[in-house]
């Protein structure tokens, strides 16, 4: 028999970590694709300033939100359990799950406070495309929290992939030795 399938219910540490960076790397590297590139691609070719633009962006943003929400579940899940199946504690599971927990916290707040509240501002301003100045202060604002949440996130995620990787790395080295 595989040793992988003896007991089921046991976490492998190395895999565990592993996996973990492993999402947080798909999803702070689609993060910057989604902010980085796609946004300001759309921001240059006008589509901004289309009619339809803001249900457009809802579904693009609501369906990546939704993603991330999956993503940050399934990485604090990893590392809640892979702390209650060890005998000893990593040094740093306590600050890595309080960062996975401020992850999923920054995804729950993308999907149903800023990105509905952006788009909601965006239909407004979507009725008076020939006449807009500018944006509104209070858009502004929640502009200006979205770019800071998403410098968080990406400190954050990077700290944790860091972490991740190291303890995952470090665990295969004794294994190499022998």
């Amino acid at each position: 028999m595989l040793p992988i399938f003896r007991r089921p219910w046991e976490f492998n540490p190395t895999q565990v970590f592993l996996t973990v960076a492993s999402l947080l790397g798909f999803w702070l590297s689609a993060s910057v694709i989604l902010d980085g590139v796609v946004i300001p691609c759309l921001y240059v070719n006008g589509m901004m300033m289309q009619s339809g633009f803001a249900a457009a962006a809802y579904s693009l943003f609501e369906v990546f939100n939704h993603l991330e929400i999956v993503l940050g579940a399934v990485v604090l899940a990893l590392l809640l359990g892979l702390g209650k199946t060890l005998a000893t504690v990593h040094p740093k599971q306590s600050q890595m799950v309080g960062l996975a927990v401020g992850l999923f916290a920054i995804a729950l707040a993308y999907t149903y406070w800023l990105t509905p509240d952006l788009s909601a501002w965006g239909l407004v301003m979507e009725g008076s495309l020939s006449d807009r100045a500018g944006m509104p202060e209070s858009m502004l604002i929640v502009q200006v929290l979205y770019w800071c949440l998403e410098v968080v996130k990406f400190a954050g995620g990077t700290w944790l992939l860091n972490q991740c990787l190291n303890a995952g790395l470090d665990s295969i080295q004794p294994l190499q030795n022998q």
